[in-house]
């Protein structure tokens, strides 16, 4: 789902706004020679061949227009998985109305709002305000709860998984984790394979000792919230040279981790137990746990060696399979609801994340272990991505195989050569990388970047405005675009009166003239802001100057949401592009940013009909 198809038109709009979102800051004098480069690329580039078939093209199509299927991807493995909607949201009713949650009567979310409010200003003495006005809630969306096919298993069961961003408590998590990752030992966990691998080299492994695995049984739903938040206490307590109080962050991590509610179609539900999963404090808190509840452990009994990653935990065991069974029996008293099952080695090997472990002769071999589910799917070397993500795919494999492998290794970069291949790699390509050195260039003596700017990616195109760029001592990145991730239909679309950060129009119901706008916050909101002002004839609303001026209504709720874009300076730009392309300045409302004239030959053409679409969020086309 991360193939890019090339564009059929250059994203002048974006590329522009970005540029100029970039140098904003810069004297006039050095404005102009990069704006006029960037104008001669856009005047002499064009957009090179198309990476996809008609025939493709229209299967995309047909595949965003089937309301009856869903396209989403697989939990585990990069596959691609398309679904019958009706049976899928079978399933996901099936699980949300089962033990482990609720339905609950309304959405919580402005009552949340106003609570993470107060609660932030009466800490005020502690807090900021700076910071207190990045963490308080404002206009934000319930959590959206969307399922995972696993592929893997009978039926393809579903993992539930609640997307917060843009909910109430996200900016607050994100911040709070920051204390959690002070208070975790980490001893036990690993981050990665190649981590682990370094690991267990050092473990002297002999004859009669077992290797095995472990893993906890829904560990997110299971883990109890009350008693985690007792240890978080106490491991604060013991901490030093933390920002805040302890009391503080325990009444800020409480309302986070206690509020589990969430939305699932028109329907909004909470989590009885445990820690959503994919809220940004449920990986930290459950970790936390889990230390505690294995120190408490292996006060008993012991393995030789053990490391966990997330849910999964790997020991080597000396005393025999029986101790080992009491072993895991016992795990499973500590807490009534987290279980452990118990997988051993066979015939001397165990798999562990993504490494085949064999100790059958007398050294520890290790090998990429692959699961069923791998799907063998690379970044396509067809897809619109710059050059250097497609050979650093290439440089990665190498090196995981360097990391993970200390036999077979032929065999290893065999099969990551013809995966390659598969996915549209040159052989001569993949070669020539492989045997590259891939030591960090010494940046140390470069000159400073006085901005930087992120442009959609458009291959020949985005390279040249980063070498001009870079005369000038700014910093441009690439952005991908028109990706097929948009087909995703995991997650429940937002309602428009939802949407925020949205240009809108507003029409004037007895002339031609609109009124065209943007918000940061809900457009619901903005559009009960223009009724009120209608309301009560406030003389700064331009809405209001142009009906007492003309005698003219205006249905403020027939409102058209004309575009998209996070980004405050680019929405604004693109509000003023509209009005100067679109409708030639003739709009109620005037523009907040100037447009240069250089770039009218660029802008004006793709105004002829409708605004563009940002190419921050869009479907293949």
């Amino acid at each position: 789902m991360k193939f890019s198809v090339t564009l059929k038109n250059v994203p002048k709009l974006d590329i522009i706004s970005e540029v100029e979102k970039g140098i904003r800051h810069l004297p006039d004098e050095d404005k102009f020679p990069i704006q006029h480069e960037v104008s001669k690329i856009l005047s002499q580039k064009k957009i090179r061949k198309r990476n996809i078939t008609k025939k493709e093209e229209n299967l995309l199509k047909s595949l965003r227009n089937d309301k009856s299927i869903r396209v989403t991807t697989a939990d585990k493995g990069n596959a691609t998985v398309v679904m019958n909607q009706a049976e899928y949201h079978d399933k996901m009713c099936t699980i949300l109305t089962g033990e482990e949650y609720q339905r609950i009567d309304k959405d919580l979310t402005q009552q949340l709002e106003g609570k993470i409010y107060r609660t932030l200003k009466k800490h005020s003495q502690m807090i900021d305000d700076k910071k207190r006005r990045k963490l308080t809630a404002h206009n934000t969306i319930a959590p959206r709860a969307y399922g995972k096919p696993k592929i893997h298993k009978e039926n393809i069961p579903l993992r539930i998984i609640i997307n917060t961003r843009d909910s109430p408590t996200y900016d607050l998590s994100k911040y709070l984790k920051s204390f959690l990752k002070k208070i975790k030992s980490g001893e036990n966990s690993v981050k990665n394979t190649p981590e682990f691998i370094r690991y267990i080299q050092g473990v002297q492994i002999n004859e009669n000792d077992m290797l095995a695995s472990i893993d906890v049984v829904n560990m997110f739903t299971t883990v109890p919230v009350e008693k985690t938040l007792t240890i978080v206490r106490q491991k604060l307590s013991d901490a030093v040279d933390l920002e805040l109080p302890v009391n503080t962050i325990m009444e800020l991590l409480t309302l986070c981790v206690t509020t589990t509610y969430f939305t699932y179609g028109e329907e909004y539900y909470e989590q009885k137990e445990g820690f959503p999963m994919g809220g940004p404090l449920s990986p930290d808190m459950c970790d936390i746990f889990m230390e505690d509840l294995e120190t408490k452990a292996f006060a008993i009994m012991k393995p030789k060696a053990y490391k966990r990653y997330v849910d999964d935990g790997f020991l080597v065991w000396s005393d025999g399979v029986d101790a080992l069974t009491t072993f895991v029996e016992m795990m499973n008293i500590f807490e009534e609801k987290v279980k452990f099952t118990l997988e051993t080695e066979k015939d001397k090997k165990l798999a562990f994340l993504d490494v085949l472990l064999d100790h059958s002769n007398e050294s520890l071999k290790t090998n990429i272990y692959k699961k069923d589910t791998n799907s063998g799917i690379y970044l396509n070397f067809e897809s619109n991505h710059a050059q250097h993500l497609k050979l650093n795919i290439i440089k990665n494999e190498k090196k995981r195989i360097e990391q993970l492998c200390n036999n077979n290794v032929e065999k290893e970069k065999a099969e990551v050569f013809a995966l390659l291949k598969n996915n549209d790699y040159p052989e001569n390509l993949i070669n020539k990388v492989w045997q590259e050195d891939f030591r960090r260039p010494d940046r140390r003596q470069e000159i400073p970047n006085i901005a930087h700017v992120t442009i959609p990616y458009v291959k020949g195109i985005s390279e040249h405005i980063q070498r001009v760029c870079k005369k000038h001592n700014i910093r441009t990145s690439f952005r991908t675009v028109n990706q097929l991730k948009p087909l995703c239909t995991a997650k429940d679309n937002i309602n428009s009166d939802k949407k925020k950060n949205v240009i809108y129009e507003i029409k004037c119901d007895q002339c031609d003239e609109k009124y065209v706008g943007e918000t940061s916050a809900w457009l619901e909101k903005r559009i009960s802001q223009h009724k009120n002002n209608l309301r009560t004839m406030n003389q700064n609303s331009l809405l209001v100057l142009h009906k007492e001026q003309k005698n003219h209504s205006i249905n403020v709720s027939d409102v058209k949401c004309i575009g998209q874009e996070k980004d405050w300076y680019k929405r604004k730009f693109k509000e003023a592009a509209i009005m100067k392309y679109q409708y030639n300045n003739k709009t109620i409302s005037d523009p907040s940013v100037h447009i240069k004239k250089i770039y009218d030959k660029h802008l004006k053409p793709i105004f002829k009909k409708e605004p563009p679409p940002s190419t921050s969020d869009s479907t293949p086309t």
